[in-house]
Protein backbone atom coordinates (compact mmCIF):
# COMPACT_ATOMS: atom_id res chain seq x y z
CA UNK A 1 0.00 0.00 0.00
CA UNK A 2 2.83 2.44 0.78
CA UNK A 3 4.27 1.97 -2.74
CA UNK A 4 1.16 3.22 -4.56
CA UNK A 5 2.01 6.97 -4.30
CA UNK A 6 5.53 6.23 -5.58
CA UNK A 7 4.12 4.30 -8.53
CA UNK A 8 1.72 7.15 -9.30
CA UNK A 9 4.61 9.66 -9.11
CA UNK A 10 6.21 7.95 -12.14
CA UNK A 11 3.14 8.63 -14.29
CA UNK A 12 3.51 11.23 -17.03
CA UNK A 13 1.26 13.83 -15.42
CA UNK A 14 2.77 13.59 -11.95
CA UNK A 15 6.36 13.37 -13.20
CA UNK A 16 5.92 16.83 -14.78
CA UNK A 17 5.05 18.49 -11.45
CA UNK A 18 7.86 20.74 -10.30
CA UNK A 19 8.22 22.98 -7.26
CA UNK A 20 7.55 26.55 -8.38
CA UNK A 21 8.29 28.72 -5.33
CA UNK A 22 10.13 28.82 -2.03
CA UNK A 23 6.84 28.85 -0.11
CA UNK A 24 5.73 25.72 -1.90
CA UNK A 25 9.07 24.07 -1.10
CA UNK A 26 8.72 24.91 2.60
CA UNK A 27 5.19 23.48 2.70
CA UNK A 28 6.35 20.27 1.00
CA UNK A 29 9.20 19.95 3.52
CA UNK A 30 6.67 20.15 6.37
CA UNK A 31 4.55 17.45 4.77
CA UNK A 32 7.63 15.32 4.08
CA UNK A 33 8.52 15.27 7.81
CA UNK A 34 5.47 13.09 8.52
CA UNK A 35 6.60 9.45 9.00
CA UNK A 36 4.17 7.76 6.56
CA UNK A 37 5.26 10.23 3.88
CA UNK A 38 8.93 9.43 4.50
CA UNK A 39 8.20 5.73 4.11
CA UNK A 40 6.36 6.29 0.81
CA UNK A 41 9.27 8.09 -0.88
CA UNK A 42 11.31 5.46 -2.75
CA UNK A 43 15.07 5.36 -2.43
CA UNK A 44 16.75 6.11 -5.73
CA UNK A 45 20.10 4.53 -6.54
CA UNK A 46 22.55 6.41 -8.75
CA UNK A 47 22.97 3.43 -11.07
CA UNK A 48 19.21 2.91 -11.37
CA UNK A 49 17.88 3.04 -14.96
CA UNK A 50 14.65 4.78 -13.92
CA UNK A 51 14.63 8.55 -13.42
CA UNK A 52 14.35 9.73 -9.83
CA UNK A 53 10.74 10.10 -8.70
CA UNK A 54 9.26 13.52 -8.14
CA UNK A 55 8.75 14.03 -4.41
CA UNK A 56 6.07 16.72 -4.82
CA UNK A 57 3.28 14.39 -6.05
CA UNK A 58 4.13 11.81 -3.39
CA UNK A 59 3.89 14.47 -0.67
CA UNK A 60 0.61 15.78 -2.04
CA UNK A 61 -0.97 12.33 -2.37
CA UNK A 62 0.16 11.19 1.07
CA UNK A 63 -0.76 14.55 2.61
CA UNK A 64 -4.26 14.19 1.22
CA UNK A 65 -4.56 10.54 2.29
CA UNK A 66 -3.53 11.30 5.88
CA UNK A 67 -5.35 14.64 6.04
CA UNK A 68 -2.22 16.65 6.88
CA UNK A 69 -2.61 19.26 4.14
CA UNK A 70 -3.88 22.44 5.74
CA UNK A 71 -5.40 25.53 4.12
CA UNK A 72 -2.06 27.33 4.43
CA UNK A 73 -0.44 24.64 2.25
CA UNK A 74 -2.85 25.27 -0.62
Amino acid sequence: MKHIPGILAYSFEFSQMKVRSKDELENLKKIKEFDPVKEAIPNHKKDDKKPPPQVKPICLIMGYMYNIIEKEHL
